[in-house]
């Protein structure tokens, strides 16, 4: 936070300053400690919210196709064995929402292709 607000303020504050700033929030709870630096009162309320939605939802849908249907389909595509597995594991899940992520150019955007395709082809609509 204090290199970013600095970079920010293009030299015109003080690293001292910025410091008193931060300790000021901190201590009238504007701000709060949070894994790898601050976050706000307000933006843990929202993301507790989200996830309380999110996990209300677990155990909810039936998985969209079989294992061998998957399984099946899969061995005709050239995706790598990892986007196989989250292919297999969006599609099994009784969860209604579930999270992809990873690093640029690992192939995110082709696994969503591919859930797309199996998606329509089991009958359903995506925006």
């Amino acid at each position: 936070l204090m290199a970013d607000s600095h970079l920010f303020s293009k030299g015109r504050v003080s690293y001292v300053h910025l410091k008193a700033a931060i300790d000021d929030a901190l201590e009238k709870k504007i701000l709060v400690p949070h894994t790898d630096g601050f976050t706000t009162p307000q933006a843990l309320a929202i993301e507790t919210a989200m996830l309380k939605g999110v996990f209300s939802q677990n155990h909810t849908v039936e998985p969209i196709r079989t294992k061998a249907e998957i399984q099946e389909a899969l061995s005709k595509t050239t995706l790598t064995e990892d986007q196989k597995n989250a292919v297999m594991h969006c599609l099994q899940t009784t969860h209604r929402f579930v999270g992809v992520q990873g690093f640029s150019g690992t192939g995110k955007t082709t696994l969503m292709r591919t859930l797309k395709e199996f998606f329509q082809e089991s009958g359903y609509s995506l925006l």
